[in-house]
């Protein structure tokens, strides 16, 4: 495989109308591109702003004091005998505040704050996951991009025996039907270019839609693909992977607030006012205070703590089984990458070079008609399939090492 870059740039059957539309699409020339242009223009990264902000909000209306009670109040009037008309009317105007016990306020701004902190994992767990998704949408449409070569030199290798088979049946040294299975082993290479290139254009096409754009070019680049680096290290654990049980805590700490909430709200607030009153028959006034207080005879919102109870343990049920389950998916994903390592390892070294060798003596003996054309298809396919394995191989180690990367909160673009 070539280690130059190969610019592919497919239009998916429209060309552009003017240069200067040709140059208003971005260009992509590595994984760090494709993130870097996703954090500017994808539209998902103001929504997980939006989310935290929304969070930081419910924070500041958590601190709110209550409102105070404005009322006014009239009376004996429009009555009988002396309280006919306004004469005996009386009027109060009063204020009225709640103040709130228990540490109410302090409570609840707690679990908003406990509420920031959930959104800001959520947030994180979605940037994440957008990673992984740009990561793998990148790595397929490198591969597509890849492809197409592969199945050009696939034609090629195709187009070279034909012409070997075709000058062997001129010189009477090979049956016709050597020749025509050659001409359809060159069709088929050519049905199998147009179809990869056509993937390679639906693939680019989901990339740039990922990154926020309505097109890209894409420059391939066959050493970027080829270097999947080291296998996987067996001492990768699950304390490296803590974005979503951070976010499970955040969120079993969120309900636990939630349970001194309502266990405040039991409190009976006070509730103090102060008015005055005027009395038209006499043009007297006077003040007047009150104080209430609710009596938790009956409501103690006992209930509703214990529903909170409830949910915070669900929660931490739902913490130790996903512990549980992220085991599993980093040992998938460890495995899953090492197996495609592997692979990928042997088949570069050495199933690829001895599949090439085989293939270039097979062509030369048969020109020199030392091979029949069987041998030569023979030698031919061995190649093209350990090829298209390799290319398997190292797309899904680009896959699986996004995984893991996932899972353990290290990618960046490599």
């Amino acid at each position: 495989m070539r280690s130059s870059l190969i610019m592919l740039v497919v239009a998916g059957g429209l060309l552009a109308t003017t240069a200067a539309a040709a140059q208003e699409r971005a260009t992509i020339r590595s994984l760090a591109d494709a993130l870097a242009l996703a954090d500017q223009a994808a539209p998902q990264r103001k929504a997980w702003a939006a989310t935290v902000s929304a969070a930081e909000a419910e924070v500041t209306q958590a601190g709110l004091l209550p409102n105070p009670e404005l009322s006014v109040e009239a009376a004996n009037f429009a009555g009988s005998g002396e309280y006919g008309g306004a004469r005996s009317l009386e009027v109060t105007v009063g204020l009225a505040q709640p103040i709130e016990l228990g540490g109410k306020r302090s409570a609840r701004v707690e679990a908003a704050r406990r509420g920031v902190v959930v959104a800001q994992t959520e947030a994180e767990l979605q940037r994440l996951d957008f990673i992984q998704a740009v990561s793998e949408v990148y790595a397929e449409a490198i591969a597509a991009g890849l492809a197409v070569e592969l199945q050009r030199e696939r034609l090629a290798l195709s187009e070279d025996v034909a012409k070997t088979a075709r000058e062997r049946f001129a010189a009477g040294k090979e049956p016709q039907i050597q020749s025509e299975k050659a001409a359809l082993a060159q069709t088929a290479a050519g049905v199998a270019l147009d179809k990869a290139q056509r993937d390679f254009v639906a693939v680019r096409g989901r990339l740039a839609a990922l990154v926020g754009q309505e097109d890209i070019d894409l420059v391939v680049d066959p050493a970027w693909f080829a270097e999947i680096g080291s296998p996987p290290s067996p001492e990768v654990s699950l304390t490296e992977s803590r974005t979503e049980l951070a976010q499970l805590q955040a969120e079993l700490a969120q309900k636990q607030a939630e349970v001194d909430v309502l266990r405040a709200e039991a409190v009976p607030d006070v509730t103090v006012g102060a008015g005055m009153t005027r009395y038209s028959d006499t043009k007297d006034t006077a003040f007047i205070a009150s104080v209430s207080i609710p009596l938790p005879v009956f409501n103690r919102n006992q209930g509703a703590v214990l529903r909170a109870r409830q949910e915070a343990e669900r929660i931490q049920a739902r913490s130790e089984a996903a512990r549980l389950e992220l085991g599993a998916d980093l040992v998938r994903a460890r495995e899953g990458y090492a197996a495609a390592w592997h692979e990928a390892d042997s088949l570069s070294r050495v199933i690829v070079p001895g599949a090439e060798r085989a293939f270039a003596a097979a062509r030369e003996g048969y020109r020199a008609g030392r091979f029949t054309y069987l041998d030569v298809l023979d030698a031919q396919r061995t190649l093209t399939d350990a090829r298209e394995q390799l290319h398997a191989a190292l797309r899904g180690a680009h896959v699986q090492r996004a995984q893991l990367e996932r899972l353990t909160a290290a990618g960046g673009g490599r």
